[in-house]
């Protein structure tokens, strides 16, 4: 979704009969850098298109046409504002607050029926979810052999017998995951590692001689930079 803001104009007092007309137009985006990683936007975005009809002999501007395309899908027709009264300068602003990757086109018209070149954005890139997730071994209040799932355990808790592949669900449509970190704590000890690619796991082979509590901790990041954090409870023993 976007949304069309007004902008601030500059009116010529005096109107001088039009003879030769040149449009000078640019782009200016807010935030004016992407404030998320690896170019993502993590916010909404503002594009503002700057017109102007020089005022020697200017006709003032007229209209302002604009599209914002979605990369890869099919191109979206030119929609019209028209400006009114006579003015030299306007500030057109557009508001892209749905996640995904645009470009935005904008030209100027003025009475005269003058037009002014395309000017076009660099991709930009939006991606303000965050991404989703799940711990999906351990299962909550199951017991587990040397890493296979036996049965639920009866006093409600999970009970890790011998090493575990820990294993995560990770989700993002709109950039994709950057990586998923594992955290695992006992009473002494912190235990960690990362993992970029699906299956997303890690292989916790840290042997106890007496049952131990652990707290799995699992932190989600998309390549924009949003994250998800997951934690679960287990008892490791051997």
């Amino acid at each position: 979704m976007y949304k069309v803001i007004g902008g601030g104009i500059l009116l010529l007092l005096i109107m001088i009969p039009s003879i030769r007309v040149a449009i000078d137009d640019s782009i200016t985006i807010e935030p004016s850098t992407p404030n998320g990683d690896n170019g993502w936007y993590t916010s909404d975005v503002y594009v503002t298109f700057h017109a102007f009809d020089p005022p020697d002999d200017s006709s003032g501007l007229a209209y302002i046409y604009y599209r914002i395309l979605r990369v890869g899908e099919e191109e979206t027709p030119w929609e019209t504002y028209e400006i009114k009264g006579f003015v030299t300068r306007y500030n057109f602003t557009v508001h892209i607050e749905e996640d995904g990757e645009y470009i935005v086109e904008f030209y100027a018209e003025d009475h005269a029926g003058n037009i002014g070149p395309i000017h076009s954005t660099s991709e930009i890139r939006i991606d303000k979810s965050l991404p989703d997730g799940d711990i999906i071994i351990p299962r909550v209040g199951y017991v587990y052999l040397f890493g296979r799932e036996y049965f639920r355990n009866p006093f409600g808790y999970t009970l890790v017998i011998g090493s575990i592949d820990i294993k995560v669900d990770a989700l993002d449509e709109t950039s994709g995951i950057y990586r998923v970190h594992f955290e695992i704590r006992d009473d002494k000890t912190v235990y960690s590692g990362d993992d970029t690619t699906i299956p997303y796991e890690y292989l916790f082979l840290k042997h106890y001689i007496m049952p131990t509590n652990c707290i799995l901790k699992v932190d989600i990041r998309d390549v924009a930079g949003n994250t998800m954090d997951l934690q679960k409870e287990f008892v490791k023993w051997l």
